[in-house]
Parts: C-alpha cells; sequence; structure tokens
C-alpha cells in the first residue's frame, strides 16, 4: 500500500488523494458515462469499464502497476460497497480484472486533459530540438516547441493519425494560426510530419498527421509499437 502511494500523481493533488475518494470518484463517473459498453473508445465510444478505469489512473503515475492498484485498492474499496455488483455491468470478477487492466495500458492522458493538451506539458517537460533549430535554439525556440507538441502528441494517441489545429495551437503558443500552419509545413519539409488526409472544407474535417517519432529517441522509447512504421508507410 505504501509502494502505490508514493505512486500517486503530482498532477492530481489538488483531488483527494485518498483510496477511497478516488473510488467514489470513478464510480460516480463510471455511473455517468451513458456510452458505457458501447464499443472501443479510440472511436469515440466505451468498453464497460473504461471510463471507471481511466478515472482510476489519472490519480497515479505512469509508473504504478496496474495490478497493485486493483487488488491493493479497487478491490477492498469495492467490497467494502458490497461488491461488484456496484459497477452494474454483469461481469465477473475476473472479467473484470482483465478488462481493468488491458484498459489501463490504453489510458494515455488523464481525466480532464486533452491529448494536446498533455502533448504541451510533455513537451514543457521533455523538450526536442529539431535539426533546423541546431545552433539556432533562441531564435527557433517557438518552432522547436511545435515540434516537439506534435511528437509527444504523436506519443499520446499512440498508432494513429494526429490533429494540429491552427487556431487551438496558436492560442497555447501565443502566434497567429497562419504561424501554426506555417510551423507544419516546414515540419513536413524536415521530414518530421508526413499529411495523411487533407482537410475537406465542406465535411469539416482536419488535416491529419502522422509524426515520425523514430527521428527522436525520447520519442521512440515512449511510442506505441508499429508508430514508426506506420509513419512510412503513410498508413493511418
Amino acid at each position: 500500500m505504501q509502494e502505490i502511494q508514493r505512486e500517486i500523481s503530482s498532477a492530481n493533488q489538488s483531488r483527494t488523494l485518498t483510496y477511497t475518494g478516488i473510488i467514489e470518484y470513478a464510480l460516480e463517473e463510471h455511473h455517468m458515462d451513458h456510452l458505457r459498453d458501447n464499443g472501443d473508445p479510440r472511436e469515440g465510444y466505451r468498453t464497460q469499464l473504461w471510463t471507471f478505469t481511466r478515472c482510476v489512473k489519472s490519480f497515479f503515475a505512469s509508473t504504478a502497476n496496474p495490478d497493485a492498484v486493483f487488488f491493493d485498492v479497487v478491490v477492498p474499496e469495492i467490497d467494502s460497497r458490497g461488491g461488484w455488483e456496484i459497477l452494474d455491468t454483469w461481469l465477473d470478477p475476473e472479467e473484470i480484472y482483465f478488462e481493468f487492466v488491458c484498459n489501463w495500458d490504453r489510458v494515455r492522458y488523464d481525466i480532464g486533459e486533452t491529448p494536446l493538451s498533455n502533448a504541451v506539458l510533455k513537451a514543457e517537460k521533455n523538450p526536442l530540438e529539431p535539426r533546423r533549430c541546431t545552433g539556432r535554439a533562441d531564435f527557433l525556440a517557438r518552432y522547436a516547441k511545435f515540434v516537439s507538441i506534435a511528437g509527444w502528441l504523436q506519443v499520446t494517441m499512440g498508432n494513429r493519425s494526429i490533429l494540429l489545429p491552427v487556431d487551438r495551437l496558436g492560442e497555447l503558443m501565443s502566434v497567429k494560426p497562419m504561424t501554426i500552419t506555417r510551423y507544419r509545413q516546414a515540419a513536413v519539409s524536415d521530414g518530421y510530419l508526413r499529411v495523411i488526409k487533407e482537410h475537406c472544407y465542406t465535411r469539416k474535417t482536419a488535416t491529419e498527421f502522422r509524426f515520425d517519432v523514430s527521428r527522436f529517441s525520447a520519442l521512440q522509447g515512449k511510442a506505441q509499437e508499429g508508430s514508426s512504421e506506420a509513419f512510412h508507410r503513410g498508413a493511418e
């Protein structure tokens, strides 16, 4: 129990950090999830315990062991509330366990975050240095920040395409949207980004990109398996 407590993420210290508070919060969000048991979260719908798992994981650092969290936190807290029926999933305990630990590895950002905001935080903690910026770090600092955000966004999104919205990124980086457009063009020219799908004005769909995580060791060590290969294939 003490080992798990040391794994609690500092990003969530403003919340109740008792195990009881964590599980109460997760149960509340779980029961409010009207998309529960409606498929795959990557496509906008949920597996039965997706929201519950994501809420619990939001209070723990990425190094926390999901088995330890399940058996030392979830099990006793659920037992104290009368048992697994409180989840209203019609799953038996073993099924609940396997869905929880499998979902855990797929959760890539905390409750209250977006993939983009998560990437911004990672970029600030672990900035990348694009080759274009070598010897010009101060002059091209914002371009380096853009590349860092894009790279960590690819890690956050796993083996899927990423979106780099010019308006939102412009706000986050305090530059004009057109500047973000030029950063995107430069990153494509530099070989960091690849356009997977062009935007469609009539369908109101955004341009989709892939980032070559193999260009930076910091990313490659964290990226989902197959991300680099997908960039070179140009696959979605």
